[in-house]
């Protein structure tokens, strides 16, 4: 019986279904779930050489195998749907799941629910992204709160990817009623009609 890199025991059936997926190294780099030993997963389908995740963008990727195993396809490898109108390519993110942390350490899950894009009328080389949030409070994001994230993609100048949408990470996520509140007040201060 193959071992994965965790030092764990691989049913003969889970590493024939990983080598069906094209798992680089077979077995190496396949889990029971949510088993990674303390660290972030490796992406080993859909890619030259496995790499582990450098973020906890991990549940978008995960492949089930059999019997609570799973492996992970490597994000460049998933195919997401374009946004139309919007030049280079920018990508949907509906129904992707975040797995990172608050400031004070505690877990911070949500799904993109529903995303309106659109180019900035004062510069064609960024483009506002409006997001309906949901939150698992603990019960499931089925469960959890809404929440609203008002953010933008900027063309990236740097040689590597130049050309290319990089995200803002600088950006609020607030409630209904925030979002209600910050609109009422761009109102009262004359910045919309």
């Amino acid at each position: 019986m193959a071992k994965n890199e965790c030092g764990v025991d691989v049913p003969d059936n889970v590493s024939a279904k990983a080598r069906q997926l094209g798992c680089i190294q077979g077995s190496k780099y396949v889990y029971p779930d949510g088993q990674y030993d303390n660290r972030r997963p490796v992406a080993s389908i859909g890619c030259r050489r496995a790499s582990r995740f450098r973020s906890d963008f991990i549940d978008y990727c995960k492949v089930e195998l059999i019997n609570g195993w799973v492996a992970f396809r490597s994000p460049s490898s998933i195919r997401r749907n374009p946004l139309p109108g919007i030049s280079p390519p920018l990508f949907s993110r509906i129904g992707e799941i975040t797995r990172t942390k608050k400031i004070d350490g505690s877990p911070l899950v949500y799904r993109v629910e529903d995303e309106e894009v659109f180019i900035a009328p004062s510069n064609e080389g960024k483009a506002f992204c409006l997001q309906k949030l949901r939150f698992d409070d603990g019960r499931g994001i089925e469960n959890g709160h809404i929440e609203f994230r008002i953010c933008y993609y900027m063309k990236i100048h740097k040689e590597h990817n130049q050309g290319k949408w990089g995200f803002g990470q600088f950006a609020p996520m607030m409630t209904e009623d925030e979002l209600k509140l910050v609109v009422k007040r761009m109102k009262e201060k004359g910045w919309l009609e």
